[in-house]
Formats: structure tokens, C-alpha cells, sequence
């Protein structure tokens, strides 16, 4: 439909930014001293300029997605971003999760998009018939994969934070943050609904290095942009 292929649009563009922004890396910074040194001793006119490289390994990126109904038009949005992008990262993890958590890395590794994101609201990898349960998702995750995590690691949930008034483990979420280089969250609701009835994103929103409201294409850019820059 015309919102997924802006969301394709939008993915073909911060590539291309993103391939202009590393050729520069590569070529690296001017280093003045060396360049001067280098035309004394060698007399060289033109000054033939020196520059420092600059190495950068890529990130990795771990996407936590709730893809209850309440969300799940958001996730879906997201799903197929992070697909379309996965090469910027140096591997990329995805997980569903309502009350269970189920990763869905090796579904989009085979299919494409639309089928793995289908398959995955099926059931395929987790029943998506339970009430959402962030605190018990988020202690899933740490208990068997924290593995996935390092300071190169940029972690993202999306989901509305509404748990249900089930306990919200903190804890489990502060050692994702304790692990990983960076963690985002995604929430589709506006902030001002944030904290209000069974959300538990005021307890969420401190633990988190950014927390975006992403509600439409426009905030979706502005999200997938701080996504990306390191």
C-alpha cells in the first residue's frame, strides 16, 4: 500500500545518505602536521594532503516488537524498515513479543517481509492471543539472549508500554541498557498518554537514552534518522 512503499522510500534514502556520510569516513580527516611534514621533506608542490583515518565498525541492532493489536500497524511499519535497512547494520536481531517472546531473525532471513510479518502475527513464533506483558517479555529476553548485547549494540523496543498492570521488571530492561551501547523506544502513542491507565512508560522513559513518539511517516523519519546516527 502507499504507506509501505513511502516507509521503502524512506529506507532507499537514508542509504544513499548513509553510503555519501561513510565514503567520507573512509577518506578520513586532514592531518595538517603530517601533510606539512611530508612537503618539507619532500619539497612537493602541490602539498599533496595527508589524512588521519578514521575506523568505524558498524553497529548491531536488536528490535524488541510488540505486535499486540494495539500496536501492531506501528510494528509492522517498523518491521519492514528494519528489513529494508539491514545491511547498514554488522547483524541485526529481531524479536516479537506480547506476554512470550519469540525471535523472528531467521523468519525475515527467508521470506520476505509481508510473509515473515504475517507468519509472525499467525502465531508462528509466539501466540499472539495473550495480554500484553512488557515485564515478563523483557526478562524472556535477558535470561536467553543478553548474548546479543554489546557497546556496539543499538536496542529498540517499540510498543505502547501498556502492560496490563502486570509488573513492569524494571530491572530486566535496566540490564538491556547496562549491556547495550544504546536503547530506543518507539512508542505509537502520543506522550501524553504516556504514564495514564495500564501504561507503564513513566517507569520506562528514564531507562531509555531517547524515547520517540512515532505515530505517523513524519515522525517515523525523524525516529529512524536518530536510529542510524552513532
Amino acid at each position: 500500500d502507499r504507506v509501505m512503499l513511502e516507509v521503502e522510500r524512506l529506507a532507499d534514502r537514508l542509504k544513499g545518505r548513509l553510503a555519501v556520510r561513510r565514503r567520507r569516513e573512509r577518506r578520513g580527516q586532514l592531518d595538517v602536521r603530517r601533510t606539512i611534514r611530508t612537503a618539507f621533506r619532500t619539497g612537493a608542490l602541490p602539498v599533496r594532503p595527508v589524512f588521519r583515518r578514521r575506523r568505524r565498525d558498524r553497529p548491531k541492532l536488536v528490535l524488541l516488537c510488540d505486535v499486540s493489536d494495539s500496536v501492531r500497524m506501528a510494528a509492522r511499519f517498523l518491521l519492514v524498515f528494519v528489513h529494508a535497512v539491514q545491511e547498514i547494520f554488522a547483524l541485526t536481531r529481531s524479536f516479537v513479543f506480547v506476554s512470550d517472546l519469540g525471535e523472528t531473525t531467521e523468519l525475515f532471513a527467508t521470506h520476505a517481509p509481508d510473509r515473515a510479518i504475517a507468519l509472525a502475527y499467525g502465531g508462528s513464533v509466539i501466540s499472539v492471543a495473550s495480554n500484553s506483558n512488557y515485564g515478563a517479555a523483557f526478562a524472556q529476553f535477558v535470561a536467553r539472549h543478553r548474548d546479543a548485547l554489546d557497546a556496539r549494540t543499538t536496542v529498540v523496543v517499540l510498543g505502547d508500554g501498556r502492560n496490563n498492570y502486570n509488573e513492569p521488571n524494571t530491572q530486566a530492561l535496566r540490564e538491556v541498557k547496562r549491556r547495550a551501547g544504546r536503547l530506543l523506544w518507539l512508542n505509537p502513542e502520543p506522550p501524553g498518554a504516556w504514564g495514564f491507565g495500564d501504561s507503564a512508560m513513566k517507569l520506562y522513559e528514564p531507562l531509555c537514552d531517547e524515547a520517540h513518539s512515532v505515530h505517523d511517516l513524519a515522525s517515523l523519519r525523524i525516529a529512524v534518522d536518530r536510529l542510524v546516527r552513532r
